[in-house]
C-alpha cells in the first residue's frame, strides 16, 4: 500500500484551522488523507509472472514435458467405456503426483454422418472426458478443449478399423518437472517481491503485505553520480518474518560466527527506469517492523553481499530500535532546507576578435632527376602498327630529352626558391610571435567573461536563497507548533488508554542505505557451550539443509563438505529442526528431523517425496 504524506502547506492549514479539533492520526503521516490520494501500483512478482505465463500459454519458464493419452468411443456414442474410465483414472493418478500441469483435450469422430452432426458429437465426447475429470476435483481452468469432428483422422475412414481409431479423444498432459534445486527453492518463494510506484517529489508511506512500513521523504533518491532522481520511482520490497520466508529466500541469521535472533528481514531496492538508485548523502528512511512484543537488545543490521549481489553476512550498525512515538504518530516530515533552483543561465562566449593563426610557408621540393627507363610511349593499337618500333623509341627519346631539359631548369632555379623560402620562414616566425601574444590576450578575455557570468549567477542565487530562508524559518516555526500539539495529544491518549497497543509493539529504525536490513540481537553463548552440527549426505544430489531453532527465531544455512553439511557452532542442548530439500527425478523431496544439539554426533535425514504445495504447507507450519 502506498499512501501520500501531506505537503507542508496542508498540515499548516490544519494547525491554524483545526487546532482545537481532535483529529485521528492516519497511517500516512498526515493528520487526514489528501482529497485525491495517490493510486498505488502494487504487484507481486509471481503474480506478474503468472499473468505473463498464462498469456503465453505456459505455466513455467522451465522446459515442459508431454504425455498423451487416447480414449476411444463406440459408433455414434459419447459414453465412456470401462477401458476409457480406467485410462482416465490412471491419468488422474499421474496428475496427483504433479505440481504444475495442464491438459489439452482434443475430440474427433469418424466420417460417418454429416459434418455438422460429427462436430456436435465431438463436442459431447470432449465434454464427457472433461466432466469425468473435473468431477474428481480436477481444476476446470487447467483443462482446455478443442473439437475437430471428422477433419483430423488418425487413419483412413475406408476400413472399420480406421473408423474405430478415429472415434477418439486425445488428452495431452503438459507438466513441468523440477530440474534443479533452484527450481524448488524458487517454487517455494510464492510471495516474491512487492512493487510500489510513486512520484520522486512526493513524501509517501509504504506498507508491505506483512506489515513493514517505510516512510520515504521526497527527493531522497539519487543517481550513481549524485544527481537527484526525478520521475516515477519503482520500489521493490521483500519481507521475511517467517521460517518459510527465510528458507524460500535462503536467509541465515548470523553475523560472522555469532548467531542472531531475528525480528524480521526486509529488502528494499529503488529504480528509475532500468537504473538502480541510492539514497542521497545524509538521507534517511524510517522503517517500522511489526512484532507481537518487542525484545531488548534488538538492533539494526545491514546485509553484506558478494560481487554478484548475493547476501553473505549481516553487519551490526549499533543502532538500537525505538518504539518511536514520533513515527507512531505518523508526524509529517519536517520542512526541508531551502532547495533553491534559480536556473542556470546558458553561458555563450563572445568569440569575436579571435586571432587567426598565420599559414606556414611550404618548403620547395628538390627536383627529381628523370629516368630513361621510366619513359614509355604507348600509342593506340593501330597507330602502334603504323609507327613501328623505331619511331616509338624515337618519340620516347624526345620525351626523355624534354623532361631532362625541365629538370635542369628546375635544378638551376632551386637555390633561388630555397633562399626565398628562408626569408618567408623568418617573416612567418615573426607573425607567429604576434599570434601567440594575441591568443594569450584573447583567452584572458574569455576567462574574464566566464568569471563575470559566475558572479552574476552567485548574486542571483544569493538573492533567491535569502528569500527562501525567510520563508523556511516561518515554516519551521509552524511545524514545531504542529509537532508539539501532536505529541501532547498522543501523551493524553496514552494516559486515557486510547492508543492501539500494536503501534507500541513495533521496531523503528532509521536506514541510510538500500538493500537488505535485519532487526536482530546477538545470541550470546560461551564457546565452550556450543558445537557444530553435522548432517550426513551420502549421495551426489545437491541438497539445501537449514537449521531452525524452536525456542528462538534463528535460522542457519549449512555448508557442504565432502560427505556432510555443517553449521556454525550451535548451543548445546538447544532443540532444533533440521530441514532438508532436494530434487530427484523431477520430484521434490523433503526431510524434517527434530534433534537436540549434542545428543547425536551425525544426523541422518530421511527424504520423502512431497508435492510443492505440500512443502509450502509444511513450511508455513514451522513457525
Amino acid at each position: 500500500m502506498v499512501e501520500p504524506m501531506a505537503d507542508h502547506s496542508s498540515f499548516f492549514r490544519f494547525i491554524f484551522k483545526n487546532a482545537l479539533r481532535n483529529e485521528r492520526p492516519c497511517s500516512t503521516g498526515l493528520l487526514r488523507p489528501l482529497p485525491s490520494p495517490l493510486k498505488p501500483f502494487v504487484m507481486y512478482k509471481n503474480a506478474l509472472l503468472l499473468m505473463f505465463l498464462v498469456l503465453c500459454g505456459s505455466l513455467s519458464l522451465q522446459a515442459q514435458e508431454q504425455e498423451t493419452s487416447i480414449v476411444y468411443f463406440a459408433l455414434d456414442s459419447d459414453v465412456l467405456s470401462p477401458d476409457a474410465r480406467q485410462q482416465l483414472d490412471g491419468l488422474l493418478e499421474t496428475i496427483g503426483q504433479l505440481d504444475r500441469w495442464k491438459l489439452d483435450v482434443r475430440a474427433h469422430t469418424d466420417a460417418t454422418g454429416t459434418d455438422q452432426y460429427n462436430e456436435a458429437l465431438a463436442q459431447r465426447r470432449a465434454a464427457a472426458v472433461r466432466t469425468y475429470l473435473t468431477e474428481r476435483d480436477l481444476p476446470t481452468d487447467l483443462v482446455s478443449i478443442s473439437t475437430f469432428g471428422e477433419h483430423r483422422p488418425a487413419e483412413s475412414n475406408v476400413t472399420e478399423t480406421g473408423r474405430q481409431r478415429n472415434r477418439r479423444v486425445e488428452i495431452d498432459l503438459y507438466h513441468w518437472p523440477l530440474h534443479s534445486l533452484n527450481d524448488l527453492i524458487g517454487g517455494l518463494n510464492e510471495n516474491g517481491g512487492q512493487f510500489f510506484s510513486f512520484a520522486s517529489d512526493q513524501s509517501v508511506a509504504i506498507t508491505g503485505a506483512d506489515g513493514t512500513t517505510v516512510w520515504i521523504p521526497s527527493d531522497i533518491f539519487v543517481h550513481a553520480d549524485g544527481r537527484t532522481a526525478h520521475g516515477d520511482i519503482q520500489l521493490e520490497m521483500r519481507e521475511a518474518y517467517t521460517y518459510a520466508d527465510m528458507i524460500a529466500q535462503s536467509l541465515s541469521t548470523h553475523s560472522g560466527d555469532r548467531i542472531l535472533e531475528t525480528g524480521g528481514m526486509v529488502y528494499l531496492e529503488a529504480r528509475l527506469g532500468e537504473e538502480q538508485l541510492q539514497l542521497r548523502e545524509g538521507g534517511e528512511l524510517v522503517i517500522s517492523m511489526p512484532t507481537e512484543s518487542t525484545l531488548p537488545d534488538m538492533q539494526l543490521f545491514t546485509g553484506a553481499t558478494d560481487a554478484n549481489g548475493n547476501l553473505q553476512d549481516w553487519n551490526p550498525t549499533g543502532q538500537g530500535f525505538k518504539t518511536n512515538k514520533m513515527a507512531t504518530l505518523r508526524i509529517a516530515d519536517p520542512p526541508a532546507m531551502p532547495d533553491v533552483r534559480t536556473g542556470m543561465t546558458f553561458f555563450k562566449e563572445d568569440l569575436s576578435g579571435e586571432p587567426i593563426e598565420p599559414a606556414k610557408p611550404r618548403a620547395p621540393v628538390y627536383p627529381s632527376e628523370p629516368k630513361r627507363e621510366s619513359i614509355q610511349y604507348n600509342p593506340g593499337f593501330f597507330k602502334k602498327l603504323v609507327m613501328g618500333r623505331k619511331k616509338i623509341e624515337a618519340r620516347e627519346e624526345a620525351i626523355y630529352a624534354q623532361k631532362v631539359e625541365q629538370y635542369e631548369a628546375r635544378l638551376e632555379r632551386y637555390p633561388e626558391l630555397l633562399a626565398a623560402h628562408e626569408l618567408e620562414m623568418e617573416r612567418y616566425e615573426s607573425k607567429m610571435d604576434r599570434y601567440r601574444e594575441e591568443m594569450l590576450a584573447y583567452e584572458a578575455g574569455l576567462k574574464a567573461q566566464w568569471k563575470a557570468h559566475q558572479q552574476r549567477q552567485r548574486e542571483k542565487y544569493k538573492e533567491a536563497y535569502e528569500l527562501a530562508e525567510v520563508k523556511y524559518r516561518r515554516t519551521l516555526e509552524a511545524y514545531e507548533a504542529y509537532k508539539a500539539k501532536k505529541i501532547a495529544d498522543y501523551e493524553a491518549a496514552v494516559e486515557q488508554g486510547a492508543v492501539d497497543q500494536r503501534s507500541l509493539n513495533e521496531y523503528f529504525f532509521t536506514v541510510n542505505k538500500m538493500g537488505w536490513i535485519n532487526c536482530d540481537r546477538f545470541y550470546n553463548i560461551a564457546a565452550s557451550e556450543k558445537e557444530p552440527l553435522m548432517v550426513m549426505d551420502d549421495d551426489e544430489q545437491e541438497e539445501r539443509v537449514f537449521i531452525l531453532f524452536k525456542e528462538r527465531r534463528s535460522a542457519l544455512n549449512t555448508i557442504r563438505k565432502k560427505d556432510h553439511y555443517t553449521t556454525l557452532s550451535v548451543p548445546r542442548g538447544m532443540e532444533v529442526r533440521v530441514i532438508g530439500l532436494k530434487v530427484k527425478d523431477g520430484r521434490p523431496l523433503l526431510a524434517i528431523r527434530e534433534v537436540t544439539v549434542g545428543e547425536i554426533d551425525q544426523i541422518e535425514l530421511e527424504y520423502e517425496p512431497r508435492r510443492l504445495s505440500e512443502i509450502r504447507e509444511t513450511m508455513a507450519s514451522l513457525d
